[in-house]
């Protein structure tokens, strides 16, 4: 530690070698400073976990007004459990650490969002974990992911040790109706507000099992809330004819309802959806058309990425 070279005039940086939630004095962590100084007054953020350096010791449990790089503190009051390992930085005041934590949100965000690929067909459960240990968390997690739905994709977009607090509350107004599961915890007064602006839907439990059902079922109702594309028809595909670029020419026999010019069409082949187009023109007869109807054969021109083949299923969307 005496080798280490750094720059005393920097705000601290380093990293967490040590966390715990103390029922008298809250949430502490030991942090390793390895670059500047940390001084009294300062804000320290690891993560999306934020403290005051208001208590603030050396390893002997002596308290500082300020410590140096290779010095291993100890700061008391972070909103949630800082994870070990984690890299911290420090900041003059509690602006400065406020604008970090809307960008360490932001960046979280859109790394735990799935793809719309992913997402095609499916609607989006967006969860938040908080528990009363780190132990909790991991066995929240495993129980929700027993939870299978078709429709769905039940997405872990934030968990942490600690009541539910107001960086919490921030982040579930950057999502689109999140689920925020409290095990064994409390909603902070100063969260509170913010997560029912948020239209945040808050469950909180002491008991693992129950905060998974109450998930399922919420879950469950999205589902059947959730808006359903009107079927007009369905083409089987018969031949396909001249393809450039995006642009596709088929024949085939309206298998079911009716087809319409200028809608919207997906692509199913062996029973799953493997893309989708729209229809820019019809004949029938070898005459031009607006719709064609159940039972009578027809071409198609069409504007899809995926290329369509023989067998194929068009089905034609009305919405």
């Amino acid at each position: 530690m005496e080798n280490l070279e750094a720059d005393p005039l920097k705000n601290a940086s380093g990293i967490v070698i040590e966390s715990n939630i103390d029922s008298k004095r809250g949430i502490s962590s030991t942090l390793l400073i390895l670059e500047g100084t940390l001084k009294k007054g300062m804000y320290v953020i690891c993560g999306n976990s934020i403290a005051p350096v208001r208590i603030f010791e050396n390893f002997k449990g002596e308290r500082l007004d300020e410590a140096s790089f290779s010095s291993p503190v100890r700061i008391t009051g972070f909103n949630s459990l800082p994870e070990i390992g984690a890299k911290f930085n420090a900041y003059a005041n509690k602006k400065e650490a406020e604008k970090a934590i809307i960008t360490v949100i932001e960046k979280e965000t859109t790394e735990t969002k799935p793809t719309n690929e992913a997402l095609k067909g499916k609607i989006l459960v967006p969860v938040i974990i908080k528990a009363d240990t780190t132990g909790s968390v991991e066995a929240i997690e495993k129980e929700l992911s027993k939870i299978k739905r078709e429709e769905a994709i039940i997405n872990i977009a934030r968990k942490s040790a600690g009541n539910i607090n107001e960086a919490d509350a921030k982040f579930a107004s950057a999502l689109n109706s999140p689920i925020v599961l409290g095990f064994n915890v409390e909603t902070d007064p100063s969260a509170r507000d913010i997560m029912e602006r948020s239209g945040a839907v808050v469950f909180l439990s002491g008991i693992i099992y129950e905060l998974s059902e109450k998930l399922a079922k919420e879950t469950d109702k999205r589902i059947l809330e959730m808006p359903r594309d009107e079927i007009l028809g369905k083409i089987i595909v018969l031949k396909t004819f001249s393809r450039t670029k995006n642009k596709q020419v088929i024949g085939g026999k309206v298998e079911s309802g009716k087809i319409v010019s200028g809608k919207r069409f997906k692509i199913i082949r062996n029973d799953f959806e493997i893309g989708e187009g729209r229809i820019t023109g019809l004949q029938q007869n070898k005459t031009e058309t607006k719709t064609v109807e159940e039972g009578k054969e027809l071409g198609v021109m069409t504007e899809n990425k995926i290329e369509i083949v023989k067998g194929d299923i068009i089905t034609v969307i009305g919405n």
